[in-house]
């Protein structure tokens, strides 16, 4: 049970943290640049936050590991395996958020269906459940050091990023084309302006 409240609060606290940060980034980007961020910034600065996190956090569970065993084989493993691990962990998980966030955030533009507004709500609660059955002491059961459970997380939210990655991708190009057939439009009309002139 106790174990249990710890991996819950742990999960919480970790993704609660990245989930205020990244949306004061957010924030201050749309101020600072006077337009909103777009899914693909959103990911972009949330796979940075994730990136330094999971840093410190990799560190920190291989150094442990080296100090309670003692042998240099056994942090290096731990080095490699978690870092491996990590890009399917807070990576993901703070690139879904911060691609989710940017599209919350952001009141007009991006959103274009009521699915994907919806979906971006759910993605910034992914992060923390996530987070949460990752730290799960149930079927820690692994092989070589990677425990599977944690693979089958880290290959969903890499799932989901995919799909972020996408609909980003797919919303730039729209904004691209919309920009361009302005423009084309304005140059028409001056020239026509000039004409009758």
């Amino acid at each position: 049970s106790v174990p249990l409240i710890n991996s819950i609060f742990a999960g919480f606290m970790d993704e609660l943290i990245i989930f205020v940060t990244l949306l004061a980034v957010i924030m201050h980007h749309i101020r600072k640049n006077g337009r909103n961020a777009t899914v693909l910034q959103g990911i972009w600065y949330g796979a940075s936050f994730g990136t330094g996190f999971s840093v410190y956090q990799v560190c920190q569970i291989a150094l442990s590991g080296y100090l309670s065993d003692g042998r240099a084989g056994v942090f290096m493993w731990k080095l490699i395996s978690q870092s491996l691990l990590s890009v399917g962990g807070h990576i993901a998980w703070s690139s879904i958020c911060g691609g989710a966030l940017s599209v919350i955030v952001t009141e007009v533009g991006v959103i274009r269906s009521y699915d994907f507004g919806k979906m971006c709500a759910s993605a910034v609660l992914f992060p923390i459940i996530m987070q949460i059955l990752w730290e799960l002491p149930y079927a820690s059961w692994g092989l070589y050091g990677f425990s599977v459970k944690n693979v089958i997380i880290a290959l969903i939210s890499l799932w989901v990023v995919n799909i972020f990655m996408h609909r980003g991708i797919r919303e730039a190009i729209i904004a691209r084309n919309e920009e361009a057939a302005r423009s084309a439009h304005q140059e028409s009309s001056h020239k026509t302006e000039e004409i009758h002139s």
